[in-house]
C-alpha cells in the first residue's frame, strides 16, 4: 500500500512539473509572438500552482505590463521581489512600472534605522540568515573550546575574543533572519483598477479619504469580505473595495 501511495505521489508530482514546464514554454512562445494577454493567462495559472517561484511572477509582470495592465504588473513584480529581494532585474522592472503608473503612492515611509535594517536583511533570505546564525554559533563554540583547552595565554585571549565576536555575529544574523521572515509576512494591496476610492468606512456611503490611481500600493491591515482595510501614508486607516485591488 505504501509503495502504491508513493508511486501515485511520484506520478502526480512528475505530471504537475511536466505541465508547468509545458505551460511556461507555451507562455514564453506567446510572449515572443507579442500575444501578451494570452501569455499572462498562462503565467498566472503556473503562478497559482507554484506560488513560490519568483521567476514566474517576474515573467507574469512583464506580460501584464506589455498588455497595458500596469496595476497587475506592479502587483506581480512586488510578489516576485518579495520572494527574491536581491534580484536587480525584478527591482528595476518594478521601479520602471511604478514610474509609469498613474499613482506613485508607496507604503508609509519607515525610519532611517528600519530602512537600513531592511537593506541589510535583503542581502539574504530568512533561511540564509538562519544558516549564518548556525555557522557563527558553531564557530563561537569552537573558539571557546580553544580558550578552555589551550594553555598559552595569547591564544586563549584570541580564542575568547573570537568566541565573543562570533556570538555577537550569531545574534545579529538571528535578528536579521527574524526581521526578514516577518517582513515577508507583510501584505500589500495594489490598485489594479483605473482608480479606487479609499473610504473611511467599509460601506459605499463612507467618506472619501483619498482617490487612488492604478498601481498605487498601500499596506494591508486586514481583509473584511468585500472590503480591504489599508494603511495610508500618514498612518491612518481606510477601506478599498476588494475587487479593485490585488493583495500580495
Amino acid at each position: 500500500m505504501k509503495k502504491y501511495l508513493f508511486l501515485v505521489c511520484y506520478v502526480w508530482i512528475w505530471s504537475s512539473a511536466g505541465y508547468a514546464q509545458s505551460a511556461l514554454s507555451d507562455a514564453a512562445a506567446l510572449y515572443d509572438d507579442a500575444k501578451y494577454k494570452e501569455a499572462a493567462e498562462l503565467y498566472r495559472q503556473v503562478g497559482d500552482e507554484y506560488p513560490a517561484s519568483p521567476g514566474v511572477w517576474y515573467n507574469l509582470g512583464n506580460a501584464y505590463y506589455k498588455s497595458g495592465k500596469t496595476g497587475y504588473a506592479i502587483a506581480a513584480y512586488r510578489k516576485a521581489l518579495k520572494l527574491s529581494p536581491m534580484d536587480e532585474d525584478i527591482r528595476y522592472n518594478l521601479d520602471f512600472a511604478v514610474s509609469k503608473s498613474s499613482d506613485k503612492i508607496e507604503p508609509a515611509p519607515r525610519s532611517f534605522i528600519v530602512r537600513q535594517t531592511d537593506r541589510a536583511a535583503d542581502l539574504f533570505t530568512a533561511g540564509g540568515w538562519a544558516a549564518g546564525t548556525v555557522v557563527c554559533a558553531a564557530a563561537a563554540f569552537m573558539f571557546f573550546l580553544l580558550y578552555i583547552f589551550i594553555r598559552e595565554y595569547r591564544i586563549k585571549k584570541i580564542g575568547l575574543g573570537a568566541s565573543a565576536l562570533c556570538w555577537v555575529l550569531a545574534f545579529v544574523c538571528l535578528a536579521l533572519a527574524a526581521h526578514r521572515y516577518y517582513y515577508a509576512l507583510d501584505s500589500y494591496a495594489v490598485v489594479v483598477a483605473k482608480s479606487a476610492d479609499v473610504l473611511g468606512e467599509p460601506t459605499g456611503n463612507g467618506t472619501r479619504l483619498l482617490l487612488l490611481g492604478e498601481g498605487a500600493t498601500l499596506k494591508l491591515v486586514k481583509e473584511e469580505g468585500a472590503w480591504i482595510e489599508v494603511q495610508l501614508p500618514d498612518g491612518s486607516k481606510g477601506y478599498v473595495p476588494a475587487e479593485k485591488v490585488q493583495v500580495i
